[in-house]
């Protein structure tokens, strides 16, 4: 199953499309992340989305400026629905689901994507 994270914050990365195919898919600053926005607002393992019982989740991982979905920020594990904005640290993405797809999609390897912040 893959869900796609459109950017939507300025820069070179703007309307890019980033493929999320293995999960936990780790967002932060640490050398262990697959989406590395280069920002000081962004925090070493800042989020996560992870699939639960066929569902896309977001986890914040402690933060310290905090994961939003649709500008609210989130306390606990949050599903993702289609079309939501999540927002790490000045980045801001827009999440699309997967249309006919199922968890048992075959999995790639992970890639490393650096992003501006």
């Amino acid at each position: 199953m893959t869900l796609h994270l459109c950017v939507l914050s300025p820069g070179k990365w703007q309307n890019k499309n980033i493929p999320i195919r293995v999960f936990p898919f780790l967002i932060g600053r640490g050398p262990e992340c697959q989406l590395r926005p280069a920002s000081s607002f962004v925090s070493e393992r800042h989020c996560a989305l992870v699939v639960r019982e066929g569902r896309f989740v977001v986890e914040d991982l402690g933060s310290s400026t905090g994961t939003l979905v649709d500008g609210q920020r989130i306390a606990q594990a949050t599903e993702l629905q289609d079309q939501q904005r999540l927002q790490i640290g000045p980045l801001v993405v827009q999440v699309v689901l997967p249309r006919g797809s199922s968890v048992a999609d075959p999995q790639e390897p992970p890639a490393v994507h650096q992003a501006e912040g």
